[in-house]
Order: C-alpha cells, then sequence, then structure tokens
C-alpha cells in the first residue's frame, strides 16, 4: 500500500525537501515535493508539517520567479489549509492560484483549482458561490474526459446539496459519483461517497442504512490507508450510536474520532465531534460539563469563522437549549464562561472529566 509505503521512507522524504529548500539542489525541486507529497500528508495526517513545507518553498525566490512553481506550491498549501478548516487561508491561495493558472492556459489545473475552491468557499457558507465554482470546474472536467476530476466535481457537489438540505439530489450525485469512484478504483473518493450516503440516510432517519454505509466507509478508508477517512466514519459510528441511545458505544467511538482529528488538527471535525461528546456527557447526567464543552466549541467557531449549515445551526440550538434547562441557567452561564475562558484543550480533558 503506496501510503504505509512512503512512511517508510518519510525521514528520507524530509531529508531531500531540506537540501532543496536549503539550495543544495535547484530550489524549485522543493516545489515538486510538494506536489509529490500532497496526498499522503493528508490521508496520514501531516498537514501541518506540509504547510510549513510550502511556506518555505513559496518564501523562495526561484519559486516566486516561475509562475508555474508558484501556482503548485499555492494549491497543495491551500489544499493543505483546507483540511484543517483555514478557509480564510485556503481561499486566499486558492484565488491567486486560479489567476495563476487561468494566465498558463492550463485546463486541467484550473479545473482542479476551481474545484478545491468550491470547498473552501462553502466552508466559509457561501453555498452559491461553491456550487458556480464547483459545476465550471466539472464542465472543464467532463469536456476533458477526466474521470477522476469529474468524480470529485459530483462529490463536492453532493457535498453542498447536503448543506443545503437537498438530500435527495445528493443522493444521486453519490450514486453517479460512486461508481465512477469504483470503475477508476480510486478508493479514498469512494470512502467519501460512502460515508456522504450515510450522513444522508441518517437525515432521512434511516440509521440501519446509514450504519451500513458508514462501515463500508471505515474499511474503504482502512484498505486505502486513509487515515482521515477512518476519523470520519468512526465519528458518524459514534453519532448513530448516540442517536440509537447506546451511550457507551458512542462515547468510546467518539472519543476515538476526538483523538485523531486532534492529533490531524481537523478543526472543523473536531468541534463537530466536541458537540457530540457534549450530548454525551448531557446523557450521562453532567449537564455542567456539557456546557463547558458547549462554550469552548462556540469560542472557537467565531474565531475560525466555521459556518454551519441551517440544518445542523437549528439541531445543535435545540441541543443547547437542552443543556441549558437540564443544567439551569446560572450553573449553565458559568459553566459556558469557563469553557470559553479554558478552550477547547482545557474544557476537554479526559483526566478533569473522568472519562470512562
Amino acid at each position: 500500500q503506496w501510503t504505509r509505503r512512503l512512511e517508510d521512507e518519510l525521514d528520507n522524504m524530509r531529508a531531500a525537501i531540506a537540501l532543496s529548500l536549503s539550495g543544495g539542489v535547484d530550489n524549485v525541486i522543493a516545489v515538486k515535493y510538494v506536489v509529490a507529497l500532497m496526498r499522503f500528508w493528508t490521508l496520514r495526517g501531516y498537514v501541518s508539517e506540509g504547510r510549513q513545507v510550502v511556506r518555505d518553498a513559496l518564501a523562495l525566490d526561484a519559486v516566486t520567479a516561475s509562475e508555474l512553481a508558484q501556482a503548485h506550491a499555492l494549491y497543495v498549501g491551500a489544499a493543505l489549509a483546507y483540511c484543517q478548516s483555514d478557509h480564510v487561508e485556503a481561499r486566499r491561495m486558492l484565488e491567486r492560484c486560479l489567476e495563476l493558472r487561468r494566465a498558463l492556459g492550463d485546463e486541467l489545473s484550473v479545473a482542479g483549482t476551481l474545484s478545491t475552491l468550491s470547498m473552501a468557499r462553502l466552508l466559509a457558507g457561501d453555498v452559491d458561490g461553491a456550487a458556480a465554482t464547483e459545476r465550471e470546474g466539472l464542465e472543464i472536467f467532463r469536456r476533458l474526459g477526466e474521470r477522476r476530476g469529474q468524480a470529485l466535481g459530483l462529490l463536492h457537489l453532493a457535498q453542498i446539496a447536503v448543506f443545503r438540505g437537498d438530500d435527495a439530489n445528493a443522493g444521486r450525485l453519490l450514486a453517479d459519483c460512486l461508481d465512477l469512484a469504483r470503475a477508476i478504483e480510486n478508493r479514498e473518493i469512494e470512502g467519501e461517497c460512502e460515508l456522504l450516503l450515510g450522513e444522508v440516510a441518517y437525515e432521512a432517519g434511516d440509521p440501519v442504512t446509514a450504519g451500513n454505509h458508514l462501515k463500508r466507509s471505515l474499511v474503504v478508508c482502512s484498505d486505502a490507508g486513509d487515515k482521515r477517512g477512518e476519523a470520519n466514519a468512526t465519528w458518524w459510528l459514534g453519532k448513530i450510536s448516540l442517536a440509537s441511545g447506546d451511550v457507551a458505544t458512542a462515547r468510546r467511538r467518539l472519543e476515538a474520532a476526538r483523538r485523531a482529528f486532534e492529533a490531524f488538527e481537523m478543526r472543523e471535525a473536531l468541534l463537530d465531534c466536541l458537540e457530540d461528546l457534549a450530548a454525551v456527557e448531557l446523557a450521562e447526567g453532567h449537564a455542567d460539563r456539557a456546557a463547558r464543552i458547549a462554550g469552548s466549541c462556540a469560542r472557537a467557531r467565531e474565531r475560525l469563522q466555521i459556518a454551519r449549515s441551517e440544518r445542523r445551526q437549528r439541531r445543535w440550538a435545540a441541543k443547547e437549549q437542552e443543556i441549558r434547562s437540564a443544567s439551569g441557567s446560572e450553573t449553565f452561564a458559568a459553566a459556558w464562561q469557563e469553557g470559553q475562558a479554558d478552550g477547547l484543550a482545557g474544557s476537554y480533558r479526559e483526566d478533569r472529566l473522568a472519562l470512562a
């Protein structure tokens, strides 16, 4: 499996990157490493390391002098920033990258940039802009006959549809995407399709179908060495357990996902998972703990400017009110303020909350 083989060579890769950044060889080679390692950094949880390499590469005169090299580095940097929910940085880098690639006339690269930019816009809450950008990219991919790009475009349009609450359209897009992903044997896209199909089934009130899709996503991602995908599937399986009333299993799965999200710095997913863990605390009779977690998450969402779909916002508002009612107004307010002051790291420590 390529990601695991590359992990065995990681120290050698780091030494080669350091040499290219220091001027021991042509500086532009650093950008070639950045492009080659982007998927590995993403799938195996080395996103912060990758972002630093991109920053170092973009600071090199040889890279800034080359529009092609600069565009490649900006694209990778933006994709990695998106993985950590840093949508402000992702949009900035992608918009500059798009300018460069349009000028260079590379249609395939333009389409890829548009597709990634659509997700950065969605994360920022610009749903219409995300959809328009993705449709433009998908049209180019189809004209060029680029099947992987088409699969990603369908997946992104499905994610936009889910954000809007248009689950029927999302299901149709995902069915087409899954067929294409399997045809081209792309396990990462297949795993994401199964994950989103699980979310659609969950929203439809069908936990059995949702669980089946999520378990398939977990297997596919594990086979592909996609640690981020495994964490996402584990988180959603925890949500299914919580919804079915199996609080002990929900805690175990959500805790596993939380640790992975923290390790990979997947900030949006971490906040969502922590809010689910607040619901676990409430189910176990610890409303004050739930309020503290909720306060810290609210502060983080405001600071990171992470948008939430209307459907998720309504659901969380109802849960927040349930926490408030269970704890009492004064206790809720005090715990909420404590969580905001502590931040994510301080508000949810296993030793502090005596987790099972």
